[in-house]
């Protein structure tokens, strides 16, 4: 079972799956397998589950209510002029207005000639009577003007209204009072036209959230970019858990050991060991290659051992495209981008012995997040052990 858990620490989506995570933080994910293993998998910054998991569903906004015969040009005038900001992209600019039109015999006030605001249980109306809503963007008014400013292009110069003003007139289509003072006319908030409303903040993480996101907006919805599908995606299954902690096992008895491990084949690769001891031997030197060289680490002497075989012609293998890596120890940053360019699938490490007080080393992934910078063409995933994660969450958040 997949479970992800709120603020509180309730469950509030199960997905089907054989092991167990938690979204323990806004960059971790937690994978339980029993109450004595567990695996903390470092999320990358622009992950779903970081962007939206903190914001609230709905935002209030603003829109008008207009003609549907004259919403392809204003949509087109909007565009240019007043787009919507980046918070708001997952939203469509249009849906079928809740309003009705009401006609000039019965209209009491200019503004009433445009439309009435209560629900309209009526007959389908003809094309020409047909109203659309248009979203504007985030109220309040003031704010979503802050940057509306039209230059008149058949003057060559700016316009003498103030932004509402320069909107109503667009919406309208009264070109004649965009160059002119609209002192004494109907302003924006008086038209009619403007409207407040409620709509998704964030995009759909689900196909329920995509059913309650259209009831208030329609609202575009790309399943495998939901926190859904990518918690599903990122599961575990029951055989990849037992392997990762028999592998993360093998690793206590060794010290400061990093191996490479073939998912496909099951097979232990290279080991940093092994190839010090092939280093160390091609030379006349009495101390290890790792005291002469600061820059042959664990890590690194791994992934040599692989680009030994390629020399030996014992793999066809390009680099270690999805190779996982087990260590000892967190890698830093240079070490990380190393797994990078080496095309990496997973990396895991237990933390058998803690780092010195201040000590910025072994920072690479859970602090820099190099394993999914947005620059880079490769990611990879990244697990820390930790056995007693998950009984020590309720008290001691990770970080």
């Amino acid at each position: 079972m997949l479970k992800k858990m709120g603020d509180d620490g309730t469950p509030t989506i199960a997905h089907n799956g054989e092991s167990q995570g938690v979204s323990s933080s806004p960059h971790t994910f937690l994978h339980q397998g029993d109450s004595s293993h567990s695996f903390v998998e470092y999320l990358g910054l622009d992950d779903p589950s970081n962007t939206t998991s903190n914001r609230s569903f709905t935002v209030d906004a603003l829109a008008v209510d207009v003609d549907a015969k004259d919403c392809s040009r204003i949509v087109k005038t909007l565009s240019r002029y007043l787009p919507l900001p980046p918070t708001l992209q997952h939203l469509k600019r249009v849906k079928k207005s809740t309003t009705n039109v009401v006609k000039d015999s019965e209209a009491k006030s200019p503004s009433q000639k445009r439309i009435r605001t209560e629900p309209e249980p009526e007959p389908k109306r003809p094309p020409s009577q047909q109203r659309l809503q248009i979203l504007l963007g985030l109220s309040p008014l003031s704010t979503l003007l802050e940057s509306f400013e039209v230059v008149d292009d058949s003057e060559g110069g700016k316009l003498l209204l103030s932004p509402a003003d320069q909107l109503l007139a667009l919406i309208t289509n009264e070109k004649s009072s965009l160059s002119s003072s609209t002192s004494g006319t109907t302003s924006l908030s008086e038209s009619g036209l403007l409207q407040n409303i409620i709509v998704p903040n964030h995009p759909p993480n689900s196909q329920e959230e995509a059913k309650l996101a259209n009831q208030l907006w329609p609202t575009h919805f790309f399943p495998l970019k939901t926190l859904e599908y990518q918690e599903q995606k990122r599961s575990l299954s029951l055989q990849e858990f037992e392997i990762m902690v028999n592998n993360v096992e093998e690793l206590s008895t060794q010290n400061n050991e990093a191996f490479v491990f073939d998912p496909s084949s099951n097979r232990v690769l290279s080991k940093s060991g092994n190839e010090e001891r092939l280093q160390n031997a091609a030379t006349l030197e009495t101390s290890s290659i790792c005291q002469r060289n600061p820059l042959a680490t664990p890590i690194l002497l791994a992934i040599q051992g692989i680009s030994r075989l390629e020399r030996q012609g014992n793999s066809d293998h390009y680099l270690c495209s999805g190779f996982h890596l087990y260590c000892n120890y967190e890698p830093c940053v240079f070490e990380s981008m190393a797994l990078v360019h080496s095309r990496f699938g997973r990396v895991i490490w237990a933390s058998l012995t803690p780092d010195p007080p201040g000590s910025v080393l072994r920072q690479g992934i859970s602090i820099h997040s190099i394993h999914c910078l947005p620059g880079t063409n490769h990611h990879f995933r990244a697990f820390e052990y930790r056995p007693t994660a998950l009984r020590d969450h309720s008290t001691q958040p990770l970080p």
